[in-house]
């Protein structure tokens, strides 16, 4: 299969694997979207982590000879599923996107746009796959610099998203964290690949998408020149520091409600004399049945008889144990013999 045919392939396949094996700079001028690039000496270490011997790994370099290197190396470790898409250079002279353009001029997208008389905008757009190149604005790249741009390939899959009407063009923003991890399961990568598409680990994808941690805007503006998809940013540092402070003052009442029960506890010896069991009777109150974790029963009444005359009994199901005063003696029984 060529290179276009390849990529339709992975795009179809659910977690597929897709490896750059070119040099970091044209890795960075330009890639298809969810590849991940790696050097050929660290290759076998990253499959190891992120594929098992039956996923299909997709691979790809500049003029093809890394991939077969790597291809015959995967095959030979026994992984069975290897598609060698061989080089993009013959690709990429037909293929001259607008961020291949704008990156061999060592441009911004800003510097770009201006240069061009577009809207960063629609430079976003293009270079993400979200927006097509009329022909006006293919136009008017070729007057600036003499290359006429063909579209960016659009990962497929991506999550449907209306278009904002603050900006026009732009898609609408996920919330964070079920946004990355809605993103990442529909082009099909685990943590850790979709974690390198965009310079970061697996362990911090995973922190992203519970909600352990905010999404930075680095990270967000990285999604969204990758993947062309906004993500929200985390409180803003005033709404987090309150929410920091709710947090701590919720800490302190509890260890206050704490510290009282406490001395609650410590004063109870001075607390009013207990019910006898004859009383208990005479009152026509209800037994009350003490249960334990291992089936055990004894009611208050059954206490107070074993006990005798007391001040106070303290009962403590967890040491199966009532503690009994009386006067300046003390002592306990077990509950469950």
């Amino acid at each position: 299969m060529n290179i276009e045919e390849g990529i339709d392939v992975f795009q179809a396949t659910p977690g597929a694997v897709l490896i750059d094996l070119r040099d970091e700079p044209d890795y960075a001028a330009f890639h298809f979207p969810g590849a991940v690039r790696v050097d050929v000496e660290a290759l076998r270490d990253v499959i190891r982590r992120r594929a098992t011997f039956r996923t299909p790994i997709f691979l790809y370099c500049y003029s093809g000879k890394r991939s077969l290197q790597a291809e015959l190396m995967l095959k030979a470790k026994g992984y069975g599923t290897v598609y060698n898409l061989g080089g993009v250079d013959l690709w990429l002279r037909d293929h001259n996107t607008v961020r291949v353009i704008r990156q061999r001029n060592n441009m911004t997208q800003k510097e770009f746009a201006d240069a061009a008389g577009l809207s960063t905008v629609s430079i976003s757009g293009f270079e993400s796959g979200r927006l097509q190149i009329g022909k006006k604005a293919a136009d008017k790249i070729y007057e600036a610099f003499g290359v006429h741009p063909v579209a960016q390939p659009e990962a497929k899959d991506l999550p449907e998203i209306p278009e904002s009407d603050e900006e026009p063009g732009m898609k609408e923003s996920f919330p964070a964290g079920t946004a990355i991890r809605d993103l990442r399961e529909r082009v099909g990568l685990s943590q850790v690949a979709f974690g390198e598409t965009i310079g970061i680990r697996g362990v911090t994808v995973s922190s992203l998408e519970t909600g352990r941690l905010g999404v930075s805007k680095k990270i967000a503006d990285e999604i969204q020149r990758v993947y062309g998809v906004k993500v929200t940013l985390p409180p803003k540092k005033r709404e987090a520091k309150k929410s920091q402070k709710q947090s701590r003052k919720e800490n302190t009442d509890r260890q206050k409600r704490k510290a009282a029960g406490n001395a609650d506890t410590a004063s109870a010896q001075n607390a009013p004399a207990g019910v006898p069991a004859e009383r208990i009777k005479a009152a026509g109150l209800p037994n009350v049945h003490i249960q334990s974790m291992m089936g055990g029963e004894i009611t208050v009444e059954q206490i107070l008889a074993r006990v005798g005359e007391a001040d106070d009994v303290y009962i403590r199901v967890e040491e199966n144990r009532a503690y009994w005063v009386r006067g300046k003696d003390s002592g306990w029984i077990e509950l469950w013999q």
